[in-house]
């Protein structure tokens, strides 16, 4: 209430690049933290120019929001691995659940970071030349703690949305034959869609193509 539509958008696209700042920044400190200072600033250089060029920077979407999440999940389950202490281990992990879980709240398709990194652990514990029980019974600890982080925070995240929104959850009614902007256009293809005789949507989601 109170701001104007321009104030809107312009609080909606820093969000967008508050997230995809975010994103660059856990890329640069989880490559430097694996491969060294000069492949971070390569995977720096390469990210910021695939953001630069994304279209969908100029439209608050999920696409964009989630984009911190698995790097920064990454991140945290690399710090895992190379902490010192059995509990800042866990730490790391609970922390990377929570932030795992937050992140398939926004967009599901982040579990996909979760899911390559059990399969990638497991490939190594299991063709591991020595040690292998032990180091299995590490990634089933691992994924425990993992388990607890992410049902902590999803259920903080229900109980959340529930006592904001009321216990029907996201209950927001939208027009689903509204135009979307310039942006939305592009990215579709430019597909026009008339409606009715004189009246065209450009870019409208519903159309038959899409």
């Amino acid at each position: 209430p109170g701001l104007s539509r321009s104030m809107v958008y312009g609080l909606m696209l820093s969000a967008n690049l508050l997230a995809a700042d975010f994103a660059l920044g856990c890329l640069y400190a989880l490559a430097r933290r694996v491969w060294g200072r000069r492949w971070a600033w390569l995977c720096l250089l390469y990210g910021t120019l695939l953001l630069g060029f994304n279209p969908w920077m100029t439209v608050l979407y999920s696409d964009t929001l989630a984009l911190l999440f698995p790097t920064f999940f990454l991140w945290l389950l690399v710090g895992g691995e190379n902490a010192r202490h059995w509990w800042s281990k866990a730490l790391f992990y609970l922390l990377a659940g929570a932030v795992l879980a937050a992140g398939v709240s926004v967009k599901p398709t982040v579990i996909i970071a979760g899911i390559a990194a059990l399969l990638a652990r497991l490939y190594f514990a299991v063709f591991a030349r020595e040690k292998k029980l032990k180091k299995l019974a590490a990634v089933l600890c691992a994924a425990l703690i993992l388990a607890a982080g992410a049902g902590a925070s999803r259920t903080a995240i229900k109980h959340y949305v529930a006592r904001t929104l009321g216990p029907s959850g996201w209950n927001v009614r939208g027009d689903s034959d509204m135009e979307f902007p310039w942006a939305h256009f592009l990215l579709m293809g430019a597909v026009k869609y008339e409606v009715a005789p004189g009246i065209t949507y450009y870019g409208a989601w519903n159309n038959k193509i899409i």
